[in-house]
């Protein structure tokens, strides 16, 4: 995402890889691995606080919404919702939201000839 340009990045990948890697800095992601099977979540804090509210296994997030604390799952060294993200993260679809681009009789991004 370094090497391309502001304008044509894609927002929605922007944020994701700036979502993970303030995570990160933050050192609140997780990560394990089942052979195969990985999964990547986020963490209330970071391993070396030492707040009551870090330790206290009564405060802890259950089990049951961990769904919701995942941030991406793996399987077999492919991430899956990294991918789906990063699908066109150099194309903004800003850029292509002009019209009169497309009147020039050219082909569109669909792949149908415009006049």
């Amino acid at each position: 995402m370094v090497l391309v340009s502001k304008p044509i990045k894609n927002p929605v990948s922007e944020k994701h890889v700036d979502h993970i890697n303030s995570l990160y800095s933050d050192d609140r992601i997780r990560y394990t691995s089942c052979l195969f099977l990985s999964f990547m979540w986020k963490d209330n804090f970071c391993r070396e606080v030492g707040l009551y509210e870090s330790q206290c296994s009564y405060l802890k997030p259950s089990l049951r919404k961990f769904y919701d604390r995942i941030e991406d799952i793996g399987f077999w060294g492919k991430w899956w919702i990294y991918e789906e993200k990063m699908k066109d993260f150099d194309v903004s679809p800003a850029e292509w939201s002009d019209t009169s681009v497309l009147n020039l009789g050219v082909v569109n991004p669909r792949g149908f000839t415009i006049s």
